[in-house]
């Protein structure tokens, strides 16, 4: 668990939060596995430290000594707390004690993306001379030009003779998309021809969703 920036900086934040997280940490010692002796020293210094900040509070009667006091409390106190965070085991830990206890939650539930169950819409934005420029929208997005978090376009192409049909149609070639418009370049060798596109999500793990319709255009 990531342990820094748990302490707002200036001392007011600082009394907030050690007065809601140590009263936690005595209420939760056994659930999270907490050495008791040090949660009950942390205690201790939670009276001494409210008895000094109110004094340093109260401009009438702070003065240098008891700001150096707070100050020399305050450093011990984060360091035992960091301390006792460090030995609770992580698979202990809840949501609730993520933000009682001022910790992130980054990394508590690590959400892998799913294998899609449509696939995107793909058409032709523009035409030239051996160049295609395709679009690329998530039906179930349709106003938007984003694409499903942790999904990637896989365009497959092939260029051969006109009126193939779909099931006939021998896919050697494919391309990465990662934004709504792709322009496709060809030889030109291939003016005349005919390209098939057909396109589909793929996650972070390599699994691919449905395949598109497929897109026959002439090369110019």
């Amino acid at each position: 668990m990531s342990l820094h920036r748990i302490f707002p900086r200036r001392n007011a934040g600082f009394n907030t939060a050690v007065n809601r997280i140590i009263p936690y940490l005595q209420s939760n010692v056994a659930r999270l596995k907490l050495d008791a002796g040090k949660v009950n020293a942390l205690v201790l210094l939670l009276g001494n430290w409210n008895g000094v900040y109110l004094k340093t509070v109260d401009k009438s009667v702070a003065t240098t000594s008891l700001r150096n006091e707070r100050n020399g409390l305050r450093k011990k106190m984060e360091k035992e707390i960091r301390d006792a965070y460090a030995d609770i085991p992580r698979s202990a830990l809840t949501t609730a004690d993520y933000a009682e206890l001022n910790l992130k939650q980054r990394d508590l539930v690590r959400t892998r993306p799913a294998k899609m169950d449509h696939a995107p819409v793909m058409g032709l934005r523009s035409m030239g001379h051996t160049v295609h420029t395709l679009h690329f929208r998530n039906p179930a997005t349709p106003d938007s030009q984003g694409q499903p978090k942790g999904q990637k376009i896989i365009l497959e192409y092939f260029i051969g003779e006109p009126g193939l049909k779909p099931a006939d149609i021998p896919y050697n070639r494919n391309r990465t998309v990662t934004r709504f418009l792709y322009m496709v370049m060809h030889d030109a060798k291939d003016v005349g021809k005919t390209i098939y596109y057909r396109c589909c999500y793929e996650n972070t793990r390599g699994e691919r969703g449905p395949h598109s319709n497929v897109l026959s255009l002439l090369i110019a």
